[in-house]
């Protein structure tokens, strides 16, 4: 209903519009029916009241679901946030993120498409947090927030529904404390709209403010967190408020387990005003490949706050960012790109602004090109014109369709980035270019770093190695001497590493040597107390080494991506470089040294300093940079004070590939195409020089694909199978109506020195085609036996193929209200029909020739008025198996006895060239006296069979009537002289 009004029409001259609240309707209808009483008379035209009650308020905005992630104790210059599950188009978005750090500005920025609220916190707080929000599109992956410098950072991703999405933030205050308290008041916003939702959060200066508590009237905890529990660490809590009425949200209290700073906020979020985000029906289907230029396109959008009408936008484009739309189209105006036209497939003959929430088609008259991928989504705005806001909502999620000239039955088919992001990648990412590859996993710090120091060219100390994947551990080295020095070797207990770079000042005199050495996991020795043996050599002047060992997971096994080493023999500036360029994540290690002692290192670029040694004569630093960005070109070490004979030394590493990693598509439903019997094939493209792909087929049992199929059903499924097994039969998943509905394709990759690449995959569908053979006419009886060929009594039996004919007249063809069984049957051609997959209807037609009938209609069902119908066999059920009675149908294919019109799904497989038969109890309920009837079988959709044997139709010409009368001794029928054969 698109108003109340839409359905009331009176008469008058001119056509009026009234828009009356739900309160005045009462009101409305006296003074309608006064001022009609009150004319006598009054011209025939029409008046056309139209109002709008608000039926339906909007709500205030809920969170439905969150992730939080904590980076832990180690300092970082990022946080990589996993998004929460259920993610929907036209949902708000926001992410939370807070640290310890202690620096003035501002510490946070994040990825495009993100739009900070603010932030709060300074070096009095010691402690920073913020806030970022966007609309979901439904394709959601882990989102990265940067920090301007390295410390200890925790983070929300969150999802809000019925929130404004065109502006949904109504006030907000972002600020800190002065001073260390256990009690953090945050102070209150004033929103100045109704229904919003109210946010406070905190970050806390040290891992120990856990755990915490709120206070304040309304104020309910959501989540709190730790990145590591140390005073020297971070953690934090966030919360909500329901405003019903706009004003003051008052203070959240929030209390810590200890006393020290904090930053934190309150904002308010904004009710929904405009639509929903439209619903896409399955036509056309997510990730389709078809063969139709231009499909329909069919989606059902609400309104929230109101019953206003809706105005549709849709667009279609090859361009994911929908640059440049093939279709452009608003049911309030003309396309401004491509033409098509809008309809209501609910009520025939609303139109544009639609009623909300039917379900309304877009036709296209503009085709696509064959060969390309094209993307489409809707957007509803309420039409202001009936109350609305006139403003649009959320686009819908994006679906895709592949248009391949020829491609009949539809296909699902993945081949894009966009597509394949539809899935669920686990350790696994797109690649940018149209496929998916394992994602690099974290680098992360372990174990107790130690150092050795030694008057001589030589020198050993401990260290504990710590259990882990993807291990290495690093011994950095500072050597000076007054001669020659080396280092011949590095055991890490007993087991030789390897040098990673190396440099020093000067071939005489003192010289100063830095060097990098690894050993990566394999390599390693057991876990537990290890020791680290450097081996010098040279001649020995008033020598000085120093070594210092570190452990880290997470890191590729193989050697650096990239090192660089700097040498300055004397008088050199107080900063020295290394020249380096590390790819993004990767870690860079660095050690540096100097022929005097100083003050002090300090490292630039945001490196963390883990060692700063002040030798006899020398000094000696050990630095790391995490998580690098990608754009670092130097890294350096200033020397304070008085430098001479520096040396630096870099390398650094990538993280290690998640391996393994998958990738599960989404839901492909059986229903998606209709008119077919079984699932048909699955195919797959991989790119596997370094690494390995299987695939794997799962169904859904209660949540979407949570069972891999057995290999009893799918033989070789659960190691999966390689891309030489490519298209891999699926036709065996049935009972596809109650088991194998709903499947998905899981890919597992896994590395071998690099990532393999899923580069496609698709699902393909097939129908059994069938062809009506042979049939018998039989005497009804209580019983799925039957015994008794028609005609009942005495008289020859009909035989199989023989039509029911007036001649001879011991035929007994059938009057109005006689009943009859028919038995008939079909067999399977093409793929094999599995048990529950298809049903089939019993159709007739007046004809002679069945071969050339065109008017086919549907046996009627039980107590119907059709002139054919079935009828009720006492003592047999609606749908009972069938027993052969056709002496060409297939034991152990049988159908059923069938009441029902359609009839249940087959009951036994049909295998390829077998014959199923069918029986059929049908009565004559009116058919037209002397008249010929064909009966067929067709699939319960409607579709006709492959085939019809000419001589296999059911074919019974009814008794004459009493119009048909004789004359001079002959029968006359239809004017025609037959010749005397009975006498009634």
């Amino acid at each position: 209903m698109k108003t109340l009004a839409k359905s009331i029409l009176i008469r008058k001259e001119t056509i009026i519009k009234l828009f009356l609240p739900t309160v005045r309707i009462l009101a409305f209808f006296t003074i309608f029916s006064l001022f009609f009483v009150g004319i006598p008379a009054f011209k025939v035209n029409t008046l056309k009241f139209t109002f709008n009650p608000r039926l339906a308020y909007a709500a205030i905005p809920v969170v439905e679901g969150f992730q939080a992630t904590s980076g832990g104790a180690d300092d970082m210059g990022r946080l990589t946030l996993a998004p929460p599950s259920g993610i929907t188009a036209g949902e708000l978005l926001i992410i939370i993120v807070g640290s310890d750090d202690a620096e003035a500005g501002d510490e946070f920025s994040i990825a495009s498409g993100w739009t900070q609220i603010d932030e709060g916190g300074n070096a009095t707080a010691q402690a920073h947090i913020a806030a970022f929000w966007r609309v979901a599109t439904g394709t959601e992956g882990k989102v990265t927030v940067n920090a301007a410098t390295f410390d200890d950072m925790f983070g929300w991703y969150i999802r809000v529904s019925g929130a404004n999405i065109n502006s949904p933030i109504n006030v907000y205050n972002f600020t800190q404390s002065s001073t260390d308290t256990t009690s953090h008041a945050i102070p209150q916003v004033t929103t100045t709209e109704n229904d919003t939702l109210v946010f406070y959060g905190l970050s806390f200066d040290g891992g120990d403010g856990y755990p915490f508590s709120v206070a304040g009237t309304g104020w309910g905890e959501r989540g709190e967190q730790t990145a590591g529990t140390g005073a020297e660490n971070a953690s934090g809590t966030w919360g909500t408020r329901d405003m019903a009425t706009a004003g003051g949200t008052g203070s959240a209290t929030v209390t810590c387990a200890v006393s020290d700073g904090a930053a934190y906020f309150q904002f308010a979020v904004r009710e929904m005003t405009s639509p929903d985000a439209p619903t896409l029906h399955d036509t056309p289907f997510d990730n389709i490949r078809t063969g139709d230029s231009a499909p329909i396109y069919e989606f059902t959008a609400s309104d929230p706050d109101g019953s206003a009408d809706i105005i549709y936008q849709i667009q279609v484009d090859d361009d994911y960012a929908f640059g440049s739309p093939l279709i452009n189209c608003e049911s309030d105006t003309s396309c401004v790109a491509g033409s098509g036209t809008f309809s209501n497939t609910v009520s025939g003959g609303d139109t544009n602004p639609f009623n909300e929430g039917e379900r309304i088609r877009f036709t296209p008259a503009t085709s696509m090109t064959t060969g390309n991928t094209y993307y489409w989504r809707v957007r509803a705005e309420d039409d202001s014109g009936t109350g609305g806001s006139g403003t649009y909502g959320a686009y819908s999620a994006v679906q895709s369709i592949r248009y391949v000239s020829g491609t009949d039955p539809d296909e699902w088919y993945q081949s894009t980035d966009e597509q394949l992001n539809t899935g669920t990648l686990t350790n696994s990412e797109t690649s940018g270019a149209d496929s998916v590859e394992l994602s690099l996993g974290t680098i992360a710090k372990v174990g107790t770093d130690t150092n050795g120091t030694a008057g001589a060219l030589s020198v050993s100390f401990s260290h504990t190695l710590e259990a882990g994947t993807n291990r290495l551990v690093v011994v950095y080295i500072g050597v000076e001497n007054g001669n020659t020095a080396d280092v011949t070797g590095v055991t890490y207990g007993g087991v030789a590493m390897t040098e990673g770079e190396t440099a020093i000042t000067g071939t005489s005199g003192f010289r100063y040597l830095s060097e990098i050495w690894y050993i990566l996991d394999a390599d390693m020795p057991s876990t537990g107390s290890q020791t680290v043996a450097i081996t010098g050599t040279g001649t020995a002047s008033e020598p000085e080494i120093n070594g210092f060992a570190a452990e880290y997971t997470g890191v590729y096994q193989g050697p650096p991506e990239t090192t660089d080493e700097t040498a300055e023999a004397s008088s050199p500036d107080d900063t020295i470089e290394n020249t380096i360029s590390p790819s993004e994540h990767s870690w860079v290690f660095s050690t540096a040294g100097c022929g005097n002692t100083g003050t002090s290192w300090a490292q630039g670029q945001n490196q963390d300093e883990l060692y700063d040694f002040k030798d006899t004569s020398s000094l000696f630093c050990v630095a790391e940079l995490r998580y690098a960005t990608g754009t670092e070109t130097t890294l350096s070490s200033t020397f304070t004070s008085g430098a001479n004979r520096m040396t630096r030394v870099s390398a650094s590493w990538q993280p290690a590939l998640a391996s393994p990693a998958t990738v599960m598509s989404p839901e492909i439903d059986f229903d998606f195409v209709s008119g077919q019997d079984v699932w048909d094939e699955i195919s797959f493209s991989t790119t596997e020089s370094a690494g390995d792909v299987k695939l794997s087929v799962y169904y859904t049992v209660s949540t979407p694909c949570d069972t891999i199929v057995p290999d009893g059903i799918l033989a070789g499924n659960s190691s999966g199978f390689d891309v030489a097994a490519s298209p891999i039969d699926i036709s065996d998943l049935y009972p596809v109506s109650t088991t194998y509905n709903n499947i998905c394709l899981k890919a597992t990759l896994t590395d071998s020195s690099g990532t393999p690449y899923l580069e496609d995959w698709a699902v393909t569908w097939t129908a059994t085609s069938y062809t009506q053979n042979d049939f018998e006419f039989f005497v009804p009886e209580s019983s799925v036996t039957l015994t008794n060929p028609w005609p009942p009594g005495i008289g020859g039996d009909l035989s199989e193929n023989e039509v029911l004919t007036q001649l001879p007249a011991s035929n007994m063809t059938l009057k109005p209200h006689d009943q009859i069984r028919v038995q008939m049957n079909i067999t399977a051609g093409t793929i094999y029909l599995n048990p529950g997959a298809r049903t089939f209807k019993l159709q007739y037609d007046t004809a002679e020739d069945c071969t050339t009938a065109t008017g086919w209609t549907d046996v009627g069902t039980k107590g119907s008025g059709e002139i054919w119908r079935l009828y009720d066999e006492t003592g047999i059920g609606d749908t009972t198996p069938q027993v052969n009675d056709v002496s060409t149908s297939t034991s152990s294919a049988e159908g059923f006895y069938s009441e029902i019109n359609p009839t249940g799904a087959n009951p036994n497989d049909i295998q390829v060239t077998e014959t199923s038969e069918w029986d059929w109890p049908i009565e004559n309920n009116g058919a037209i006296d002397n008249t010929t009837y064909c009966f067929r079988m067709i699939r319960g959709d409607g579709t006709v069979f492959a085939a019809y044997n000419a001589d296999g139709y059911p074919k019974i010409t009814t008794a004459p009537g009493t119009s048909d009368i004789m004359r001079h001794g002959n029968f006359f029928q239809d004017s025609t002289e037959r010749g005397l054969f009975w006498v009634n």
